[in-house]
């Protein structure tokens, strides 16, 4: 039995259930990592985002690419990734939570996916196809696109990517042309769903050519006709889908942001091997990992870099030839990892390497995997006990970098650790240790960050703006501020911080002008909607300002400032039953101050509910006493006099200081 462990065939439900006990263990395996922050990307993308907000609204983004991001100039086509963005915000809201549920479920659907893939094209059931797909779960480079909000656009393009392929496959093998017609609908549908999802089901057409040479159903290069045939409508889909998608990103306003300029002289090209070349590593020593991986710009190491750009390219041409004049299915899986990878040589690189490309090329190694093991006919036990250490190994792997995913600040160190030579580790870990307070070690990074590769100017002022605000010098922050507009997009939160910083130096109709246009970006960015309201009272319109902060509440149901603002307006106002909840929800936060357990009072003073009101009172005077000479003679504390608590509480407050 040992020695035919690996090519063992096993029963339907056996597979089955083998298949389901490794997809638990990699939900297992990611579980105690989905509690964490949303990163980077996420941001623009999602959480400031109002298409995603809305099932109704979303489908706008089939024929509007600006839906996709809330700063101009950042468009693009991927209306089916923001429809599932949309269903997961109703099912759990705007939680980073949430969202990294989702991608799981996306991956853990893959592995299914991948599994199936993997028994067609052996044309087994056995447990060396079992071991290729456990080997592809539990490979540390898929944690991108678990913890990772905005990776879903890889794996759930993936997810249609390999969906097409396995119907085309199995749309080969049909002898009914009913059941072969349906399975090729099926087929270019899931290549359309690619298509919208993110630009890289293109993939689909390298893809399924490497398993198209293997396929039982043709010769080649005899059939190669009606291979060609056989793919056309597929290729008609992904045709009308480009130009779709090319015409509405041509014709999208660019709102003024200029496109980057990309080399394609011979420095770029080199870059672009070594990006490649980089790969193979990663996928067969999955350490140190990072979002973006350096690329050495000088001597030996980008010789070295391109020298193994070069050997990948070669070694999957001919991986590719032996699969087409052997027809060897472990031959066509490792030309599948390079023919996936392949696009990207034509996409301008600047010196990184992104290891969630690596999601849907590591099928092709685990095919490869799982027909090589299939025919040890010697040694199985070792080949099976280096099958489970390697799985041992990717699983501790995943784990550790599963961990840095849930801290932004352990996550953007070790982004330093692993790529010291760009900027945005180092301005992002600055953005992050300032808004924990830690202002200090926050300029450090951002010093740091002014001296490497790439750095974001506009990030660098806006930062710089901030640090001037702090320290009260508004006229620089403003100029800081300023400059950022010119070198970056107007973000919502750059529009939100000028607006706030004119705000407080007076000039309030450009402060409302910047503001108006950041909640006009992001309806769902509570704080700009908040800052706004401080600017419309001051210009004289409360009901505006009021309106504002309902916005703001709407965005962000525990946003505990402006609960408490809303309720002392509509007190103001006179809205005294619209007040009293919204006052009950401020004084919920721990950080409640005692002007708003004041504030209830009142609220709860005018409605007559006097016991309650007193006690209201007493906590306020007691985290600030000074509060208890004013309340004395408030008009709305009238009917308290008669109440001998009231009374009690009152000769405990300190008389007012006389006046001057």
């Amino acid at each position: 039995m040992l020695r035919t462990v690996l090519n063992e065939p096993l029963s339907r439900k056996g597979y089955v259930l083998a298949l389901a006990t490794v997809t638990l263990s990699v939900a297992g395996l990611y579980a105690p990592f989905l509690e964490g922050p949303f990163l980077f990307d996420d941001r623009h993308s999602l959480v400031l985002n109002p298409a995603v907000r809305s099932l109704a609204g979303v489908w706008r983004a089939f024929v509007d690419p600006q839906t996709f991001s809330v700063v101009p100039g950042f468009h693009d086509f991927r209306p089916l990734l923001l429809v599932t963005y949309a269903i997961n915000f109703a099912a759990a809201g705007m939680s980073a939570f949430g969202f990294r549920v989702g991608n799981l479920v996306v991956f853990c659907l893959n592995l299914w996916i991948v599994a199936a893939l993997l028994r067609r094209t052996t044309g087994e059931r056995t447990v060396a196809v079992l071991a290729g797909t456990t080997l592809f779960a539990l490979h540390p480079t898929h944690s991108q696109v678990v913890l990772y909000a905005a990776s879903r656009s890889e794996s759930l393009a993936a997810t249609f990517v390999l969906t097409a392929v396995l119907a085309w496959w199995r749309a080969q093998e049909e002898a009914s042309s009913q059941r072969r017609a349906t399975l090729m609908a099926a087929s270019a549908l899931a290549v359309a769903a690619a298509m919208t999802t993110k630009e890289s089901g293109l993939v689909f057409v390298p893809a399924v050519a490497c398993l198209a040479v293997v396929h039982p159903a043709f010769v080649l290069p005899k059939d190669w006709r009606r291979v060609l045939l056989s793919l056309l409508p597929l290729l008609i889909v992904i045709a009308a889908v480009s130009g779709w998608r090319r015409w509405l990103l041509v014709t999208a306003p660019r709102a003024g942001v200029t496109p980057a300029a990309v080399d394609h002289g011979p420095g770029e090209l080199l870059a672009r091997l070594q990006a490649f070349g980089a790969y193979p590593r990663l996928a067969a020593l999955p350490y140190p990992l990072s979002v973006l991986h350096e690329l050495p710009t000088g001597g030996a190491p980008q010789a070295l870099g391109i020298a193994a750009g070069l050997g990948a390219v070669g070694v999957s041409l001919g991986c590719a030839w032996l699969a087409l004049r052997k027809r060897n299915v472990a031959a066509a899986g490792l030309a599948w990892f390079g023919a996936t990878l392949a696009p990207y040589l034509f996409v301008n690189l600047n010196l990184k390497v992104n290891e969630h490309r690596l999601h849907l090329a590591l099928v092709g190694p685990a095919l490869a995997a799982a027909i090589l093991l299939g025919k040890i006919t010697r040694q199985q036990r070792l080949a099976a006990a280096l099958v489970v250490a390697v799985a041992v190994a990717f699983a501790a792997l995943t784990a550790a970098r599963a961990r840095d995913w849930t801290d932004e600040e352990r996550f953007w160190r070790h982004e330093i650790e692993v790529a010291p030579g760009l900027a945005w580790g180092y301005q992002s870990l600055a953005v992050v240790l300032d808004e924990r307070g830690r202002h200090q070690e926050a300029a450090i990074q951002m010093d740091l960050a002014k001296h490497k590769r790439w750095p974001d100017a506009d990030v660098i002022h806006g930062f710089d703006g901030m640090r001037a605000f702090r320290r009260g010098d508004l006229e620089l922050a403003r100029r800081e501020f300023l400059a950022a507009l010119t070198k970056g997009p107007p973000t919502p939160d750059l529009l939100n911080n000028l607006g706030s910083v004119l705000d407080d130096l007076g000039d309030r109709e450009a402060a409302e002008r910047h503001l108006r246009r950041a909640v006009a970006m992001s309806p769902g960015y509570a704080r700009a909607h908040f800052n706004l309201a401080l600017v419309r009272y001051k210009r004289g319109d409360p009901q505006d300002a009021a309106r504002c902060l309902r916005a703001a509440i709407e965005a962000d149901p525990d946003y505990g400032a402006a609960l408490a603002t809303l309720g002392s307006l509509e007190l103001e106002l006179g809205e005294t039953t619209s007040a009293l909840p919204h006052l009950q929800r401020a004084v919920a936060h721990p950080d409640a101050g005692a002007e708003t357990w004041l504030d209830l009072a009142r609220a709860l003073a005018r409605l007559g509910r006097e016991a309650e009101a007193v006690q209201s009172l007493a906590t306020s005077v007691a985290r600030d006493p000074s509060l208890g000479a004013a309340a004395r003679d408030h008009p709305d504390f009238s009917s308290l006099q008669a109440r001998a608590e009231f009374r009690d509480l009152m000769r405990r407050v300190p008389p007012a200081p006389a006046a001057p």
